[in-house]
C-alpha cells in the first residue's frame, strides 16, 4: 500500500466521528466560562473576510472568500464567527445539513486564542444548531490535536481518512 510506495506519501490523517443527536441532552451554551464568546451567523459579505482571516490564521492555509461568500444565501449551510468580549473575532465553524446529517467543518482558533475554550464554546453552539435543524447525526473529521475536544462531546470514532500527496521526485 501507501508505506510500500515510493510515489505517494501520507499527507495528513484525520479520523472521522459521529455524534447521535437524540442521545444527546440539550447543550447549555451559557455555561460559565472565563472566556465567553459571542457567535454570529453571517448573513453578509463583508463579514466573510474577518472569518476568512480567522480561518486561514488558524488552519495555516488561505481559504478563498470567494468559495465561502456563496454559501451565505443556502438555507442547508451556516457560516459561524465567534469574538470575544473585545469583538476580536477567535474562532470560526461551518455547517452544512444534508437530508438528517449535519456536518461540522472549519472549526478554528489561531493559536494566540487557543487554550481559552473557544473551541469547546463554538462546538457547543455547533451542536446546539444542529439539534434545531432536528437531525439524526452531527459527523466531522477530526484532526489529532481537535480529538479530544469531541471525545469529550460525545463524539465516537468512525474511521481513519488518510490524505495522500505524490511525493517530490
Amino acid at each position: 500500500l501507501v508505506s510500500q510506495s515510493r510515489d505517494w506519501q501520507t499527507a495528513s490523517e484525520l479520523t472521522a466521528m459521529a455524534l447521535r443527536l437524540d442521545k444527546q441532552e440539550m447543550i447549555n451554551t451559557r455555561s460559565a466560562t472565563q472566556n465567553p464568546i459571542h457567535i454570529k451567523r453571517l448573513s453578509v459579505e463583508t463579514d466573510v473576510a474577518d472569518w476568512v482571516a480567522i480561518g486561514s490564521k488558524a488552519f495555516g492555509y488561505t481559504i478563498d472568500a470567494n468559495v465561502i461568500a456563496p454559501l451565505l444565501d443556502r438555507e442547508d449551510t451556516q457560516i459561524l464567527l465567534a469574538y470575544d468580549d473585545d469583538a476580536q473575532p477567535v474562532a470560526t465553524g461551518l455547517l452544512f445539513k444534508t437530508d438528517g446529517v449535519v456536518g461540522i467543518h472549519q472549526v478554528g482558533v489561531p493559536a494566540e486564542f487557543q487554550g481559552k475554550g473557544y473551541a469547546t464554546q463554538m462546538m457547543h453552539y455547533l451542536i446546539q444548531s444542529a439539534e434545531e435543524w432536528e437531525v439524526d447525526y452531527v459527523v466531522l473529521q477530526a484532526s489529532k490535536a481537535g480529538k479530544p475536544v469531541y471525545q469529550k462531546l460525545g463524539f465516537v470514532d468512525q474511521f481513519l481518512i488518510t490524505y495522500l500527496q505524490k511525493c517530490k521526485s
